[in-house]
């Protein structure tokens, strides 16, 4: 509550990343009418901070969760660093900034 100020749609399971104590981000994955929404929210503070290590493991960890996942798990990425990270993490872009996880369905 203290990120968003509301409570918030569906069910999230997620990392929380902290700069001085309070949440400055998120990394996980909601889950909204069946359908797995795998994403990243950040205040600005929080930008110098994306390249690191940290948060690369971060975003590869939550990963797990969409390969636990029992149904489709989309993404958006509307920058083109975030069109890399999508690619780079394993997601397959569909169309326009819709990118999808298929890890499950390759095996």
């Amino acid at each position: 509550m203290e990120y968003y100020g509301a409570p918030q749609r569906g069910t999230m399971r997620a990392f929380v990343i902290l700069l001085d104590g309070k949440p400055a981000g998120f990394i996980g994955l909601l889950r909204e009418g069946g359908i797995g929404k795998y994403f990243t929210e950040y205040k600005p503070e929080l930008q110098p901070y994306l390249k690191s290590i940290t948060i690369m493991r971060a975003l590869c960890k939550a990963l797990d969760w969409c390969r636990a996942y029992r149904g489709p798990v989309v993404a958006i990425a509307t920058t083109a660093e975030s069109c890399y990270t999508m690619n780079r993490l394993g997601f397959e872009h569909m169309e326009g900034v819709y990118y999808g996880w298929f890890d499950k369905w390759h095996r």
